[in-house]
């Protein structure tokens, strides 16, 4: 056990069932049984410390569920390999007043479904327990978009065996792998209704539409990979709230452009005049944004009315919505790596990664670590790609490169 037990306090309420009581029902209870994958997400205080240095990838996921606003994070651990993150809990038990709104369940379910981060959320309320899946995402209601639960399980107070059916999620079962394997629901569940699936297939079309129209299938690969990124860079934020691109930068190139999907909307005129803004050396590194001569010829003719549809997230199945099906700012950046590859030429044995996704702090680091095991630096750094598949998420990527070779670490008088 990594992680000290968690201290649950006893919330009372005549309407509402109290939260120890439901994290009893799925064995999650501290205790001399208890399960130790339960972990508590402190306010945010700065940089989150290391409860162990041995499992700094359990630190990256309470980093990361802070930034949803998770409660608590269930972990899975194995034997002899990193543990995982499987599910996010929050609690709003001790009011109806303090309990979210339809909206706000709507937009946190929207955020978790587009990044994939944990298979299960289980949101506690007062009176039921409503569980999302990273595989189903929002939907749309009456002239809103409305939470979609996979599933919603009622609890009355006083009534123990309202509790009974939140053994079908029990710490147990998520530990051994039996909820996955024998639960007839999980089955269901299809892998192209995830957010990542989802907006490749709309990317798909997107692409298909602008083929059918005689754009340059080569050109619309570069201007998807291209604009998705921008997309990205725009909704990111740091945890002051400063994104990329300041208040009033797209607005520069085309007057009203709120955004970049108002630049798109503007046409190909002032998008290129962003891209050539974009390509100057002290803003991005390695050419990212440079269009060859051919590229910027032929994107003057091009109608970016079907890339602006389909990156503002309003389009299922080339049917407009009349919501944002995804947040943009949450998808991993894995997506743009997909792309790239997806959009080259097909090689037999030969996988792309765009080397503008590695981190340059990473490589300096990568650097400075071989120079001090008195390693040969390599002449050029080549990224490789692979993919890995756990039954606890939905996908996953790693990015490996050789740095430096024939280093020495001394142990023990030897090397």
């Amino acid at each position: 056990m990594r992680y000290v037990a968690v201290p649950f306090r006893t919330r009372r309420s005549p309407l509402s069932i109290p939260f120890d009581a439901i994290i009893s029902a799925l064995d999650m209870a501290g205790g001399e049984e208890a399960c130790p994958g339960l972990v508590k997400v402190e306010p945010d205080q700065g940089a989150a410390q290391p409860r162990s240095i041995d499992h700094p990838e359990e630190t990256l996921a309470i980093e990361r569920a802070r930034h949803f606003d998770a409660h608590y994070v269930y972990f899975r651990y194995f034997p002899a390999r990193p543990s995982v993150p499987v599910a996010y809990i929050y609690d709003w038990t001790s009011s109806l007043r303090q309990a979210p709104s339809n909206a706000d369940l709507a937009e946190l379910q929207k955020r978790l479904w587009s990044s994939g981060e944990v298979l299960l959320t289980l949101v506690l309320l007062p009176t039921q327990v409503l569980v999302f899946h990273a595989l189903r995402g929002p939907k749309e209601g009456d002239n809103e978009v409305v939470p979609n639960p996979w599933k919603t399980i009622k609890i009355a107070a006083g009534a123990a065996r309202s509790l009974d059916a939140l053994k079908e999620f029990s710490a147990r079962r998520l530990d051994d792998g039996s909820f996955w394997e024998t639960n007839p629901d999980v089955k269901k569940l299809k892998l192209e209704d995830a957010a990542f699936m989802s907006i490749l297939k709309e990317i798909g079309n997107c692409r298909a539409d602008l083929h059918d129209l005689g754009v340059d299938d080569a050109l619309v690969g570069r201007l998807l990979i291209l604009f998705i990124m921008i997309k990205y860079l725009e909704e990111r934020r740091d945890r002051d709230g400063t994104g990329v691109f300041p208040q009033g930068t797209f607005q520069q190139f085309a007057p009203g452009a709120d955004g970049f999907i108002g630049l798109l909307r503007s046409g190909a005129h002032p998008v290129l005049a962003f891209l050539d803004h974009l390509a100057q050396r002290d803003r991005f590194n390695g050419e990212v944004f440079n269009l060859t001569d051919k590229e910027r010829t032929l994107l003057l003719d091009v109608n970016l009315g079907p890339i602006a549809n389909t990156l503002e997230g309003r389009t299922e199945g080339r049917q407009i919505t009349l919501w944002r099906r995804y947040a943009f700012n949450e998808l991993p950046v894995e997506l743009i790596s997909h792309l790239y590859e997806q959009f080259l030429p097909d090689r037999p044995g030969v996988v792309y990664t765009p080397p503008f996704l590695v981190n340059q702090q990473a490589i300096d680091i990568a650097i400075e670590q071989c120079l001090m095991l008195g390693c040969d630096i390599v002449d050029e750094v080549h990224i490789a790609r692979k993919q890995y598949l756990d039954g606890s998420i939905p996908t996953g990527f790693q990015r490996t490169a050789i740095v430096g070779v024939n280093g020495r670490l001394p142990f023990r008088g030897r090397e």
